[in-house]
Parts: structure tokens; C-alpha cells; sequence
């Protein structure tokens, strides 16, 4: 299937080769300014159970966001 040449497909957020995909792959971890996520997330499943997961989100730092440079 072709697009009709009268299409902006990045106008819908559509990429020709992607479709709905992003453009480029995400990140497999997130800059070491966030690492307390990153090593949050294997045990989220835990916490849940054991009904820990708000206790132990307030306990983290808060994260300074001017890190965070791009998408």
C-alpha cells in the first residue's frame, strides 16, 4: 500500500518506515542521574505485593529533571 502523495503522514505522527513506531528505539536504561528508577522497576512487583511500593516511592529522592535533555 501506498501513501497518496497528497498525505503528510508526519503530520498524523506516522513514519513511512516505522508506521506508528517511534523514529528511534528507546532507551534500555535511563541516564545515570536516574538510576534510583532504573532500579526500581525489577522490583515493583514485590512491593506491590507486600503493599510496600508507597513507602518505598516516598522514600526516593526527588529527581531533578533538567537532566533530561531529550524524548
Amino acid at each position: 500500500m501506498t501513501a497518496s502523495p497528497h498525505l503528510d503522514l508526519a503530520s498524523f505522527g506516522v513514519n513511512r518506515d516505522r508506521g506508528f513506531v517511534p523514529e528511534h528505539d528507546p532507551l534500555d536504561r535511563l541516564p545515570d542521574a536516574f538510576r534510583a528508577l532504573d532500579d526500581l522497576v525489577p522490583i515493583i512487583p514485590a512491593l506491590i505485593m507486600n503493599q510496600d511500593v508507597r513507602r518505598f516511592l516516598a522514600a526516593l529522592p526527588e529527581l531533578d529533571v533538567a537532566a533530561l535533555n531529550s524524548d
